[in-house]
């Protein structure tokens, strides 16, 4: 072995458990990736049709807050994102605003929205 390579090497190898240490201080890992168990419910509920327990559950509908006619433009508040013309936010599209209203478009339709109102899921 190089003369040069060996305390490198040497000092690796001292680093690595308290490496590990530390790691096992901060809470250890948040996900095992060799745990197929979680993989296996998943695929159990698919094939029953019920989505498992702490499933994912889809986000709300984002609802139009407000609409605003400026000098720079006309621009919606679509749950919380100012979105101008072109703009998108949560899969919807802002094509047209009007006095009290936006329209959107999403999944290739058109949806109208009023203020304080969410698309129909």
């Amino acid at each position: 072995m190089n003369q040069a390579f060996a305390p490198l090497l040497a000092a690796m190898l001292s680093v690595a458990p308290a490496a590990s240490a530390q790691t096992e201080a901060a809470g250890g890992l948040r996900h095992d990736p060799f745990d197929w168990s979680a993989l296996q419910r998943l695929s159990e509920a698919a094939s029953a049709g019920t989505p498992p327990a702490g499933a994912i559950k889809p986000a709300p509908a984002p609802r139009l807050r407000a609409v605003m006619h400026g000098p720079s433009g006309a621009s919606a508040d679509l749950g919380g994102v100012i979105l101008g013309i072109g703009d998108s936010a949560g899969g919807y599209r802002l094509l047209e605003v009007r006095e009290y209203s936006a329209v959107f478009a999403q999944g290739g339709a058109k949806i109208e929205l009023e203020v304080g109102e969410s698309p129909k899921q």
